[in-house]
């Protein structure tokens, strides 16, 4: 049964200073043989060579706060909880055949709720993230199920992080039920190459949400290195490759630091399609400002 392991209690501080803002089971789908990916400073504009899924995408302490003094790791825990229920999920996903009947409405919902968890997690949308915070003030009393009272940290970070692993979940059900039936989950494969890549900002959204049902939109995923996720509005028949490859060009555009891939070569053509798009981006913007000055 999903999440039927034992919980273990929550401690004050468990210890522990390495949080991953992306899972260490998420990067595991794009790794090469020997378990590494390969990696890409977009900042520094130079490769970084392989890595382990554990040395990538932390931040020191990202999850812990200090109450009267003490450090408080209980929104780190929290996470680990519902990383271990969300990479059931994905790994039933990822098992899934790309059929018609293959994957269904449910596991669909699930991987539409674990990008916007993912989304809020990633650092550079937490200034998004404490927007729906500061608006949701009653958010603890939609929980249900976990077996503490987030009213017992008062108004303090640790709340604020605390709700992270929790609210999107909650809020994605609540902003569901308003389009209800009317978004599409669509799954691209490549089975035989692996051709995605994975950044520190990987769900991609076509338009960058600004109001609260515009988490809503069309946005990608990639769910490994060889399935992309996307919802959607509309139905098409889009070849994959290039739906994956446009994935790629925009997830890297959106990415604020690291890029990583199961390959160097492939990291590279990714990188330089990516540079290609911004080129002709900028070349079509020059062209647009000199026809006015005309």
């Amino acid at each position: 049964m999903e999440g039927s392991s034992r919980k273990k209690v929550l401690r004050p501080n468990d210890g522990s200073r390495k949080h991953h803002y992306i899972p260490e089971y998420f990067t595991k789908g794009f790794v090469d043989a020997g378990g590494m990916v390969w990696m890409y400073d977009k900042q520094a504009k130079r490769y970084l060579g392989r890595k382990a899924p554990s040395q990538v995408f932390y931040l020191y302490d990202d999850n812990t706060a200090f109450i009267r003094g003490q450090r408080n790791t209980i929104a780190e825990q929290s996470f680990m909880r519902t990383d271990h229920v969300q990479a059931e999920r994905v790994k039933a996903f990822l098992a899934c055949p790309n059929t018609h009947d293959g994957i269904s409405d449910a596991l669909h919902a699930r991987m539409s709720e674990h990008m916007l968890m993912q989304y809020f997690r990633s650092p550079r949308n937490r200034a998004k993230y404490d927007l729906v915070f500061d608006n949701m003030k009653n958010w603890s009393g939609m929980l249900d199920g976990v077996d503490f009272d987030p009213r017992m940290f008062g108004p303090t970070d640790t709340l604020r992080q605390l709700s992270k692993a929790y609210l999107p979940r909650e809020l994605f059900s609540a902003l569901l039920d308003r389009v209800d039936g009317q978004w599409i989950g669509k799954t691209y494969d490549k089975s035989d190459q692996e051709i995605l890549v994975l950044t520190d900002n990987p769900v991609v959204y076509l338009k960058p949400p600004v109001k609260l049902m515009d988490l809503l939109d069309s946005c990608m995923l990639a769910m490994s290195s060889r399935r992309l996720y996307v919802r959607d509005f509309r139905e098409d028949d889009s070849d994959p490759l290039v739906t994956m490859i446009q994935y790629n060009v925009m997830a890297i555009e959106q990415a604020d630091r690291i890029v990583c891939a199961s390959s160097k070569e492939f990291l590279v053509k990714a990188v330089e399609a990516w540079e290609a798009a911004v080129q002709v981006h900028n070349e079509i913007l020059l062209a647009q400002a000199s026809a006015k000055l005309e």
